[in-house]
């Protein structure tokens, strides 16, 4: 039994991380979110982040949290309704629910973006097989997004501002400069033909990405703006 239950916790936490990779919309079963990322304007009293449910067959119980750059959890924002349950979509549309985020803690940096992350837990209804009675297992996956709080001065300069950081090869890396305020996603990195890894750098600092020993040629990347569309940079 204890063999069980550790296959079980393993599959729910590489389930959990797949869906976190995802670069579109995320989704857990037929659950998803209306955005890959969030943006807080700080002077705002609350922003809204859509919920649907595409699946046909199942109800599902919706648990959210939302988690500080670290992964702890925190109570600075409140997200409600924090614990909800979405119906099946039915034959002409999805079933939809809103969530609403409130910033309710102390001031945070106001030269600079402040990172969190927003967590949707997905819960699949149990159903009794109706010829054994027996109940089946069902995971429950958490889609992943992340959340920027953005302060006031800051607004409407992510596309401008990403222009601006610099990325040049030193050895076998590529070595970022971001020298913003923003975070910046960037994806797409290439070195030639070699496809290098997605990388996101926080305000004001650097960040370093691998390259093949053998990867020759130009560097190409794109970065993703605040409607997660992909913006080529280079």
């Amino acid at each position: 039994m204890d063999v069980f239950n550790a296959y079980k916790k393993k599959m729910v936490a590489c389930v959990a991380l797949l869906v976190s990779l995802v670069s579109t919309v995320s989704f857990a079963g037929g659950v998803g979110l209306g955005a890959t990322r969030v943006v807080y304007p700080a002077d705002s009293k609350q922003v809204s982040l859509s919920v649907s449910n595409t699946d046909k067959n199942n109800v599902y119980l919706l648990q959210s949290w939302i988690d500080t750059a670290e992964g702890g959890v925190t109570q600075d924002f409140m997200m409600t309704p924090p614990l909800f349950v979405i119906k099946q979509a039915t034959e002409s549309a999805p079933a939809e629910n809103t969530l609403r985020l409130v910033y309710a803690g102390p001031p945070l940096a106001q030269d600079r973006e402040t990172l969190f992350w927003v967590n949707v837990k997905a819960i699949p209804s149990t159903k009794r097989d109706a010829d054994d009675g027996q109940s089946k297992l069902r995971l429950a996956v958490v889609s992943r997004v992340k959340l920027f709080y953005r302060p006031k001065a800051l607004v409407n300069g992510l596309q401008d501002s990403a222009s601006k950081v610099e990325v040049k090869r030193v050895g076998n890396t590529l070595a970022i400069n971001n020298p913003t305020p923003y975070f910046i996603s960037l994806i797409k990195v290439s070195v030639g033909e070699h496809v290098l890894d997605n990388t996101m750098v926080a305000p004001y600092e650097q960040g370093k990405v691998r390259v093949p020993e053998n990867a020759k040629g130009e560097i190409h990347y794109s970065f993703v703006n605040d409607y997660g569309a992909l913006i080529k940079l280079k």
